[in-house]
């Protein structure tokens, strides 16, 4: 007769081990998003900088179309929409209506 720990039940690891696991993926996966919306902010804002008309269309092609009123969220909107559209609000507000300055 073999051990309860020896053969199938080997290959569970104990629950402490895979909390670690857990936790350190969170953290990657937080720390990855983090530096993904910084980076995404400059792109956008560069992006709006180029061309007048671009937030009047990412607005009505994107952003708007998920709103029920100005600023307030349809429930069916997926969640990178509405990380989206308050990075471009955020650029928007920082870096001006016509987004950066050529100088910057």
């Amino acid at each position: 007769m073999s051990h309860p720990r020896n053969g199938c039940c080997r290959t569970t690891a104990p629950l402490a081990v895979k909390f670690r696991f857990l936790v350190v993926a969170l953290s990657l996966v937080q720390d990855f998003r983090h530096e993904a919306k910084q980076s995404l902010e400059v792109l956008l804002a560069t992006w709006l900088s180029e061309d007048r008309e671009n937030r009047p269309d990412l607005c009505l092609t994107l952003v708007d179309i998920w709103q029920e009123w100005p600023g307030i969220w349809s429930e069916e909107t997926p969640e990178w929409v509405c990380i989206l559209g308050a990075i471009a609000t955020t650029a928007h507000v920082k870096d001006g209506p016509f987004g950066r300055c050529p100088s910057e």
